[in-house]
């Protein structure tokens, strides 16, 4: 209800970045592409996605991932509107974390959470950008020393696999096997 909406309105704030590199990204393209593609006659449909989306996607892809670590660093206005909320109405990782490390002393647990909210993120990256660069993702990771792209992944699945069941929420634990296929 009205917690939602409040959430919604303060967050909307965070947008304009994303809107700005899509703006920018929609500038630097060359008008001469989709000039060809018309003249090759081309659909707009067909040249929104063979043509723009493809040029498009390393700024989406950035767009995303900023937009996605903006909203978690969302505490403060939580933990400063409603704490967590009645009934746990507007807990998420960073408050849950919280409540563990100083509310109750319990620091393994708060350590879990900590594990969850640093590699969560760093999977999400990794999937994200092998989807949109396929070709240079792979490669850049795979010149790297130490493990491969799928030893990497199944190491980022097994640390929040490991972190969420010492926390012991089997919704978060389903969500993040079903996310992981």
């Amino acid at each position: 209800g009205a917690r939602s909406f409040f959430f919604g309105i303060s967050s909307l704030w965070s947008i304009g970045p994303g809107m700005l590199i899509m703006l920018g990204a929609m500038q630097s393209m060359s008008p001469e592409v989709h000039e060809a593609a018309r003249v090759d006659g081309a659909s707009p449909l067909a040249t929104l996605r063979y043509i723009t989306l493809p040029l498009l996607s390393p700024f989406i892809i950035l767009a995303i991932t900023f937009r996605a670590m903006d909203s978690l660093r969302i505490f403060d206005v939580i933990y400063a509107t409603t704490a967590g909320g009645p009934n746990d109405a507007t807990t998420n990782l960073h408050i849950m974390a919280y409540q563990y490390s100083f509310q109750w002393y319990q620091m393994g647990k708060a350590m879990a959470q900590a594990v969850v909210l640093s590699a969560a993120p760093a999977r999400q990256d990794l999937w994200l950008s092998m989807r949109a660069l396929p070709g240079r993702a792979t490669a850049a990771i795979a010149s790297l020393p130490g493990p491969g792209v799928r030893q990497m992944q199944a190491l980022l699945i097994s640390t929040l696999t490991v972190a969420l069941a010492e926390i012991g929420d089997k919704t978060q634990l389903l969500a993040l096997v079903l996310a992981a296929r």
